[in-house]
C-alpha cells in the first residue's frame, strides 16, 4: 500500500505573492516557505489545524525555495519563538 500524501497550500493573507505549503507523506512533515514577515499567527493557526496540535510543531524538513522576503517571511520568528522543531 502506498503512503498517503497530503498537500496543504496555506492562506498567506491578502498581501500579494508569498507562499507557504505543508506536505505530509510517509510520516514526515515538510514545510515549504514561510509567507510574509508578520504572518506567524496566521501560519501557526493553520499548522495547528493541519497537524492536530499546538506548537511546537514537528517539522521534519524545512525548505526555502528562494531568498525573497515573501518566502522567508515569518520563518525566523517561528523558529526563534520555538513553534517549529
Amino acid at each position: 500500500m502506498a503512503n498517503p500524501v497530503s498537500l496543504h497550500v496555506l492562506d498567506v493573507g491578502s498581501e500579494i505573492y508569498g507562499d507557504s505549503i505543508v506536505l505530509r507523506s510517509g510520516g514526515k512533515t515538510i514545510l515549504i516557505d514561510g509567507a510574509h514577515p508578520g504572518d506567524g499567527d496566521l501560519i501557526t493557526g493553520q499548522l495547528k489545524d493541519i497537524l492536530g496540535g499546538d506548537s511546537p510543531f514537528d517539522i521534519d524538513v524545512l525548505i526555502v525555495t528562494h531568498y525573497h522576503r515573501d518566502h522567508i517571511g515569518c520563518l525566523p520568528a517561528l523558529i526563534d519563538e520555538g513553534h517549529c522543531g
